[in-house]
């Protein structure tokens, strides 16, 4: 049985965040910085659900300034964003296609197409029934480590 390399979504969201660009027309310096926060978040169904707090700490802005960046990048459909019923944290899923279009420097077309085609090539898209903690372990499958108010508590002998 063969073994599957495993897609560092990071890595790959991260090269596309960075090819964008910047100005009115590509992304705000707030834009990049929470987009890579959120990719770092990335599990395997490329779903990420990270709090507002956690996304300000890695961008290195306030919580405020999160939210009004996330809303932005909602609006602009780059972000995709889900509710869950326990109100901790949203989900969210970032669209390659729409930010592979705030790429215009020629260099990086070539490389943001072959991004693209191996971001797509197993796209999953969060559903709005997945709303739950047991919902979300069930997306995310066994042996991903979840965030700590979402993981199981370590017994120790």
């Amino acid at each position: 049985m063969k073994n599957k390399k495993k897609q560092n979504w990071t890595l790959l969201y991260g090269r596309l965040i960075k090819y964008a660009d910047p100005g009115k027309r590509g992304l705000a310096m707030a834009e990049k910085a929470v987009l890579d926060a959120i990719a770092e978040h990335m599990g395997d169904k490329r779903v990420a659900w990270p709090g507002y707090g956690t996304i300000a700490h890695m961008a290195g802005c306030d919580r405020a300034t999160a939210i009004r960046t996330v809303a932005k990048l909602t609006a602009r459909g780059i972000l995709s964003v889900a509710p869950t019923d326990d109100q901790e944290s949203n989900r969210y899923q970032i669209d390659g296609k729409a930010l592979g279009q705030l790429i215009t420097k020629k260099k990086y077309q070539t490389r943001t197409q072959k991004l693209l085609a191996r971001l797509t090539q197993t796209a999953v898209r969060i559903s709005p029934a997945l709303s739950t903690r047991t919902s979300i372990r069930g997306v995310v499958g066994r042996g991903v480590r979840l965030p700590c108010r979402l993981s199981r508590p370590s017994v120790r002998a």
